[in-house]
């Protein structure tokens, strides 16, 4: 699992116009307080350690590793799903040399999914037969259609873990059904390093889907803080949602059972770090929510905001923006082209359409934006990946990152992190991957979007 040269990784600091990158072994010894990694960024390359494909963009699974690697005392983990046995396998290593490892995962992703009968397969959603065919492909490395005891033991998440004696939770243990998601992606290493970002820790995040040869992974960001109060707070939200651990008294915490908490800012060598965790009851103002964060620095911009989520529908970020716009600042937006036409979707208010219902009234979740910015679209990726980022930069000196999209499902219920960095040199990091995606961009409503426009102002027309 090594690249075929130095896999450059990570942001150091900026001189200039001039962006230094680390090495992975570096970026964990290195002066700063931030790196950023991205699994599709030109500047660096590595070579899949599964598939064995030559690619560009930083090895997530190689940073995880190394950092596990360096522990010395406790690794926390919390993360949706994980899927790649080169993780597991190092969280075990560190288990056996001494290291405190939790592991905390949603509960649609915390089963043994190789032990599933071909009924029990065939009964799955379509979105986790997709994860059983990718465990089952990490698995079976013969392609008998078995899973041997060897390569359970080799490849398998879920008995690396439990052979290496390391106890795994999942947002039931509170004794409910679950969250709405147990969503968040991060790590804490030693109460002195965060890793969190956009990625759950599966193949088809880190490196595309296994089925398909073209894939090449989701579009995502890893960040890496080595601030000491930056980890104690993710830590305590670890607390909440471990209690006492498996089996115990069900006193974790999962959604709103946590209770709202206020968000934090920490001042860095580097820079000022906001960071809050959701979700929140309907009962409580927006403002004192991640929503209202995320608000709060958008209302900052003075002259432009790129946007790269996987989907956008919160009405109170997208108003703002749109008089933001209408100021005459500049507003870019990347989305995912799954969701991008979806009637929800704020990206019908950016580009101004109009769909009317039956009495020719507004759709009631439509609120068209007075001046319609051009660079609004999607990215053009290999069949089967997303764009999975939920990131803004904010004036190219700040970032609003980690794991929560700017939905309400996200806000009402989810386990979620809200992670903002005022850094110039991390914006810079930020804005080179947005112009990445708007490389290849298709901008504007589609054909068919377009039409149904056109088609419900004819109608309505033809009424009065």
């Amino acid at each position: 699992m090594t690249c075929s040269r130095a896999c450059r990784v990570g942001l150091g600091w900026v001189l200039g116009a001039h962006m230094l990158h680390a090495t992975a072994a570096e970026a964990s010894t290195a002066p700063s307080t931030f790196s950023t990694y991205f699994n599709h960024r030109p500047d660096a390359s590595f070579v899949e350690p599964h598939r064995g494909t030559q690619r560009e963009g930083d090895n997530f699974e190689q940073v995880i590793v190394q950092r596990v690697a360096a522990a010395r005392t406790r690794i926390d983990v919390a993360v949706m799903g994980i899927t790649l046995p080169h993780i597991a396998q190092a969280l075990a290593q560190a288990a056996r040399r001494g290291v405190q490892v939790r592991v905390v995962m949603d509960n649609s992703f915390r089963r043994n999914w190789a032990a599933l009968t071909p009924d029990e397969v065939a009964s799955l959603s379509d979105a986790d037969k997709e994860v059983w065919a990718e465990v089952d492909s990490l698995v079976d490395v013969d392609g008998d259609g078995e899973a041997s005891d060897a390569e359970l033991a080799a490849n398998d998440v879920a008995t690396i873990l439990a052979r290496a004696g390391i106890p795994v939770i999942d947002d039931t243990e509170d004794g409910s059904k679950g969250s709405g998601l147990m969503h968040h992606k991060f790590a804490v290493f030693d109460g002195e390093v965060v890793l969190t970002g956009s990625a759950n820790w599966t193949h088809s995040g880190f490196f595309g889907d296994i089925g398909r040869p073209a894939s090449r992974g989701n579009a995502e960001n890893l960040v890496e803080v080595r601030y000491a109060e930056v980890a104690k707070a993710y830590a305590q939200e670890f607390a909440l949602l471990w209690g006492d651990g498996p089996g115990g008294l069900r006193n974790s915490r999962f959604g709103i059972a946590k209770g709202a908490r206020a968000a934090l800012g920490i001042s860095t060598p580097e820079g000022l770090v906001q960071l809050q965790f959701g979700p929140f009851s309907a009962s409580k103002p927006l403002a004192s929510t991640t929503i209202g964060l995320i608000d709060a620095v958008l209302k900052t911009a003075v002259s432009r905001i790129d946007l790269g989520a996987f989907v956008l529908t919160d009405a109170t970020l997208t108003d703002t923006m749109g008089q933001l716009a209408a100021k005459g600042l500049t507003v870019r937006g990347m989305f995912d082209q799954g969701y991008i036409d979806n009637d929800f979707s704020a990206t019908l208010d950016m580009w101004g359409v109009r769909l009317l219902d039956a009495g020719c009234a507004l759709k009631p979740q439509l609120r068209p934006w007075a001046v319609t910015p051009m660079a609004i679209g999607y990215p053009v990726l290999p069949e089967g990946d997303k764009l999975h980022h939920k990131v803004a930069v904010v004036d190219d000196r700040i970032v609003v990152a980690g794991s929560m999209n700017w939905s309400a499902e996200a806000l009402r219920s989810n386990d979620e992190n809200v992670l903002i960095v005022h850094s110039p040199a991390v914006a810079a990091a930020f804005r080179q991957e947005l112009d990445r995606l708007h490389a290849s961009a298709v901008y504007g409503p589609s054909p068919a979007l377009r039409a149904r426009a056109i088609q419900d102002a004819q109608r309505c027309a033809n009424t009065r």
